[in-house]
């Protein structure tokens, strides 16, 4: 047992050192765990105060947030209440300016219709009837003052003034106030320009109107830019096919035409009639007023069956789509009788010009400006009729209603003003035609200025009054003076410019400068077949003048092949009956009879009075004109048992169709007394000069060319009456006169001839030698220019130089100038009295142009 103690003791000491470790263990197991628990509790508490503080450091930012929140609430509802606040102040003020323009716009729309009320303001249609003053010239000066409110303030509102500005300028066109209407009109486009822009319909509309009186101006200029300029920016804003743009080139072609310029009138006008039918149908208003103007272009370029099928079917669309008595009906009939009229188709002009006016009495009333210009061009056709008992009264009318209606001033009325001019040259009634045309011309120039189309076609007609009045003194100068104005405001290739120049080489030839007239007339027919072509009626009628400009100059080779061609050109291109047709065959055999041809003249002349008697009538002034050359060709012929009583009968119907004093009658008288010199009934011619004498001193007065040429006519048949004492005091009478006006012209060295030949008569041989030789001698200078017709002046003055001599011994003197008298009579043929050839240069009439607005 004790052997095992130690063992037992061990294993004790084992056992109990394990219970003491195990204890041991325990405890600090125990003890391990307590501080575990203190740790964790320690963490815990410190998890925990995280936690506190977390949440106190949350629920401090949630306080702090709440508080941002609430303070954020606090600015929002101030800042709410400061946006009400300034809501409504603005609403308030809002309403106090727009009280404050209601009010303003009501001040202005009070103010413009106070302006318009100024207008028409006191206009008591009884007592503008005792005014002496017409309603239209009334309207201009209360325009006037309406303009002059819109100066200013008065308005306010830019464009309201711009609007006004255009109605009133529209106004002041229609009235005739062209430049008043451009100064308003011009302040419009610039407030559009302005305010609007450039491309705004406002502003085209605008632009149109200003371009409309330049035009009516005559500011060609001006007025075709600014359609060009409109026409492009319609086009780059609307459209090539838009009714607005098709309306700009209407205008455009239409003042294009107005400018000369057919070459770019036609075929605009074209391609827009083109458009319009296709976009607009062939009825459209607009479409109606382009065919118009497109056919009076037509007209212009001389392509005058294209006119008249255009305006024939113009007008069946206007009767069918308006009726008979629309406004653009009447309009198209008017343009129809007037296409008619230029073609020579009197018979169906007249009566469409009757109806036309008619019409326009019953629906547009006597004094509207549409009635007034049909009677006046109605007037005018029975003045191509020869119907002159009609035309005059009814031109005296259309003045008178014009002159109440519109004013003395109007254009309008300037225009009937010179129609009426006209009128009375025409029927040789100078005494009163001379006085209106100078009275008109100096009214177109301080209403219009001197450079307006229509005022230098008054200074033309005026030109003309003179050079048919025998006064070339005063004639030349104003042709000239024309010339050169239409040159720098139309253009050298301007239609009137190429009348002008037509004109004023008449007016040379008819002063015996044939220098002159020759190289102009040759120039003006190369610039018409130029501009206008070889068959217009304006080229052809230079053709026509040109050949008689040769044939008064002996260059009968040049005339007759010239007049030939020209009667050819006209018989194709107007018709055999055309008056013009018939006044070139008239012509023609007037060169045969100068050349000698008698059968081709008599052949030619009986046909030409048979037409004009068939188309014209038995009284026509053309026919008259034809009779007293055909009675001329049977004189020549050694024919007197004809031409006597023709010239008779010409003289009679003479007098009782045209009057005792027209130019054509004293032509007549004129011949029919050179017929009784021929078969030496010198009593009876006598008389008849005398006669023309005073009527011509009555009609031109005591100091022109034409009272000149009527003294030495009766001073010629006193000669051969052997009437020398009073033959003297008439050929010095005339020389004064022909020294002043034409000192080296050879009429002038004729009348010293002559006079010499008085005083032959006399024997008073030292006084007759130096007239007679001087006369001879600058008869001689100028024998290029003198007429073939009265070459046999040259010869006469021969022969008095040789009755000189023969009869103051001077033999060898005689024998010198018998040899120069047989000379120049083997050179000459027999002479014939020279008849006076009619000017068939057209003279412009102003015609209306139907623009679109």
């Amino acid at each position: 047992m004790r052997r095992n103690n130690g063992a037992v003791l061990a294993a004790s000491l084992v056992i109990l050192a394990l219970v003491v470790g195990a204890g041991v263990s325990a405890w600090q197991a125990v003890r391990a765990t307590h501080a575990g628990d203190r740790a964790k509790k320690a963490e815990q508490a410190a998890i925990d105060r995280a936690d506190g503080e977390r949440l106190a450091m949350e629920e401090a930012q949630s306080k702090q947030a709440e508080a941002e929140r609430e303070k954020a609430k606090a600015q929002e509802a101030q800042l709410e209440a400061q946006t009400q606040k300034s809501k409504a102040e603005n609403a308030a003020a809002a309403e106090k300016l727009a009280k404050e323009q209601a009010q303003q716009r009501l001040r202005q729309i009070e103010k413009a219709n106070d302006i318009l009320g100024s207008i028409f303001e006191n206009l008591d249609p009884k007592e503008i009837a005792k005014a002496e003053r017409p309603l239209q010239v009334i309207l201009v000066d209360k325009l006037d003052k309406a303009v002059a409110q819109l100066e200013g303030e008065s308005i306010g509102d830019p464009l309201v003034v711009a609007a006004m500005q255009n109605k009133f300028g529209r106004s002041l066109l229609g009235l005739g106030e062209w430049n008043k209407a451009i100064v308003l009109l011009k302040k419009a486009l610039a407030t559009y320009r302005a305010k609007l822009g450039p491309a705004h319909p406002d502003t085209f509309n605008s632009m149109n109107n200003l371009a409309d009186a330049f035009q009516d101006a005559g500011k060609l200029d001006l007025a075709l830019p600014l359609r060009e300029e409109t026409l492009k920016l319609c086009k780059a804003k609307f459209g090539p096919g838009h009714p607005d743009t098709l309306i700009r080139m209407n205008n455009l072609g239409s003042a294009f035409r107005a400018a000369g310029k057919l070459d770019l009138a036609l075929p605009l006008l074209e391609e827009t009639l083109k458009l319009q039918k296709a976009k607009l149908g062939p009825g459209h208003p607009d479409t109606v007023i382009t065919m118009n103007n497109l056919a009076n272009a037509y007209q212009d370029a001389g392509k005058r069956n294209l006119a008249l099928s255009l305006i024939e079917e113009t007008m069946k669309l206007c009767k069918a789509k308006f009726g008979p008595e629309h406004p653009d009906t009447l309009v198209t009939m008017y343009n129809l009788a007037k296409a008619y009229r230029a073609a020579g188709k009197l018979d169906l002009a007249l009566p469409l010009y009757e109806e036309t006016l008619k019409l326009q009495k019953a629906k547009l009333g006597l004094k509207h400006p549409d009635t007034l210009d049909s009677m006046s061009s109605l007037a005018a056709a029975y003045q191509d009729a020869g119907k002159l008992d009609l035309a005059l009264p009814l031109m005296e009318e259309t003045l008178k209603l014009q002159r109440t209606k519109l004013g003395a001033e109007h254009p309008d009325t300037l225009r009937s003003m010179n129609n009426l001019a006209r009128a009375y040259e025409d029927t040789g009634k100078l005494d009163l035609a001379l006085p209106l045309y100078e009275e008109t011309l100096k009214l177109f120039k301080s209403k219009l200025g001197p450079e307006h189309p229509d005022t230098l076609v008054s200074m033309l007609d005026l030109a003309g009054a003179y050079r048919a009045a025998g006064k070339l003194n005063m004639a030349l100068p104003l042709y000239e003076e024309t010339l050169k104005l239409c040159k720098a405001k139309l253009g050298p290739e301007h239609p009137h410019t190429l009348v002008s120049m037509g004109s004023l080489a008449v007016a040379y030839r008819d002063a015996g400068k044939l220098d002159l007239a020759l190289p102009l007339f040759e120039e003006t027919l190369k610039l018409s077949k130029a501009k206008l072509g070889p068959v217009h009626p304006d080229t052809l009628a230079c053709m026509h003048s040109l050949a008689v400009a040769y044939r008064n100059a002996g260059k009968l080779d040049l005339a007759l092949p010239l007049m030939e061609e020209t009667l050819k050109l006209k018989k194709a291109k107007l018709g055999p009956e055309h008056p013009a047709t018939l006044a070139s065959m008239n012509n023609l055999a007037v060169a045969y009879r100068d050349a000698g041809k008698l059968d081709l003249a008599l052949s030619l002349q009986e046909e030409t009075l048979k037409l004009q008697k068939a188309t014209l009538g038995p009284e026509h002034p053309l026919t008259l004109s034809c009779m007293n050359n055909l009675a001329q060709t049977y004189q020549a012929a050694g024919k007197p048992d004809l031409a006597l009583p023709l010239f008779e009968e010409t003289l009679k119907l003479s007098k009782a169709k045209l009057g005792r004093d027209h130019p054509a009658t004293l032509q007549s008288m004129n011949n029919l007394a050179s017929a009784y010199d021929a078969v030496k009934q010198f009593d009876k011619a006598e008389s008849l000069y005398r006669e023309g004498l005073r009527l011509v001193k009555q009609n031109s007065g005591g100091d022109s060319p034409t009272y000149a040429g009527a003294l030495a006519q009766l001073s010629l048949n006193l000669l051969q009456q052997g009437k020398c004492t009073e033959a003297e005091t008439l050929l010095r009478e005339s020389l004064a006169i022909r020294e002043k006006n034409q000192p080296d012209a050879w009429l002038t060295s004729n009348t010293q001839s002559m006079l010499g030949g008085a005083l032959l008569g006399q024997k008073k041989y030292a006084d007759a030698e130096p007239l007679l030789l001087a006369g001879y001698a600058g008869m001689k200078k100028q024998e290029a220019k003198i007429p073939p017709v009265v070459k046999d002046r040259l010869t006469k003055a021969v022969e008095r130089l040789v009755q000189l001599y023969e009869a103051t011994g001077k033999k060898d003197e005689a024998a010198k100038w018998r040899k120069e008298q047989e000379a120049l009579t083997a050179a000459q043929k027999k002479p014939d009295n020279k008849p006076r050839a009619k000017n068939t240069l057209p003279r412009r009439l102003r015609e209306p142009v139907h623009r679109t607005r």
